[in-house]
């Protein structure tokens, strides 16, 4: 709330959180997916969908409770799982750099040269997304591609209000 009486924020986009139990790094540690077969950690996965289900009530809040001000919800986690099925990323459970053995390492080895073909991997390091991945989500943030991208409308409709 300091944004908003301090600074005189008055249009804020909020973004969930993505699949963490899907990057490489908490795969490796947990000793790989779920019980039901899917290549992430389920209950990770679980818990940031009530975590996000949560913010997604608190912008209906912030809308309702502060009527100058426009909040919308930038719904991360379906973006970043529809986009793995996107034919433009080849890898999607492996770092675009070397990182440590089994990946439980998170970020990049010093002095290691990270792979040529950046834009075909969804993760930069055990952890993060990549360049590629991260464009994604802005586009999709701005402008919408599916009802479920943001909530109640995109950034480029917050921008025009």
């Amino acid at each position: 709330m300091t944004l908003y009486t301090n600074y005189g924020a008055r249009k804020v986009a909020i973004f969930g959180l993505a699949q963490l139990g899907c990057a490489p790094s908490v795969v490796a540690s947990n000793g790989g997916g779920g019980a039901n077969g899917s290549a992430c950690v389920d209950y990770i996965n679980d818990a940031v969908q009530i975590f996000n289900s949560r913010l997604k009530m608190l912008v209906d809040e912030l809308n309702g409770n502060l009527t100058d001000a426009k909040f919308v919800y930038v719904n991360v986690y379906n973006m970043v799982s529809e986009a793995t099925s996107y034919p433009s990323f080849r890898v999607v459970d492996a770092p675009c750099c070397p990182v440590g053995r089994n990946y439980t390492l998170i970020l990049c080895n010093i002095n290691q040269t990270p792979c040529p073909n950046r834009d075909e991997y969804f993760y930069w390091d055990a952890f993060h997304f990549s360049e590629a991945t991260n464009l994604v989500i802005a586009r999709r943030s701005y402008n919408a591609q599916s009802p479920t991208d943001t909530y109640p409308f995109d950034i480029c409709r917050l921008v025009e209000t």
